[in-house]
């Protein structure tokens, strides 16, 4: 089994981080951009408040016999609708998306893929809480579950 960490819109607080993997103790942390460069080991995607960042728009990783795509969303338009990251992910053939940006956690099902947001680590959207998302994946399965932090 893996534990995965998946973080986003950090925003330049490193220390959140520590805590919660700390807290977490995961195999793999999955950053889904702005400030990118908070994470020290692990995959992280560029999102709109990375302009210096190496680390590239979209990645995919397989875990455990799952596919997962890492996008910030705002290439994606994941303000205004979920569907150009649904069919990127469809077209990627993903078994799970997971973006940022809104700064508020997401969880659905969209004809077989998951989609999930972590919201943020540093700036919750309004009526939101600092949040993240823990999933562990064993054998292609997987068990979802939101966090948050004081």
């Amino acid at each position: 089994m893996k534990k995965v960490l998946v973080i986003s819109d950090t925003h330049g607080d490193k220390e959140v981080i520590k805590e919660v993997q700390q807290k977490e103790k995961p195999d793999v942390t999955l950053h889904l951009g702005d400030f990118a460069r908070d994470l020290e080991g692990g995959y992280a995607v560029k999102g709109n408040c990375d302009a210096f960042s190496k680390e590239p728009l979209e990645r995919i990783l397989d875990i455990e016999g799952l596919k997962i795509l890492m996008v910030h969303g705002h290439v994606e338009g994941v303000k205004g609708s979920l569907e150009g990251l649904f069919y990127k992910a469809k077209e990627k053939e993903v078994d799970i998306a997971l973006f940022g940006h809104t700064h508020r956690p997401f969880g659905a099902e969209v004809e077989d893929i998951f989609i999930f947001n972590p919201g943020s680590l540093r700036f919750p959207a309004p009526e939101e809480v600092k949040s993240y998302l823990v999933l562990e994946i064993k054998e292609g399965e997987f068990v979802p579950r939101f966090e948050q932090v004081e």
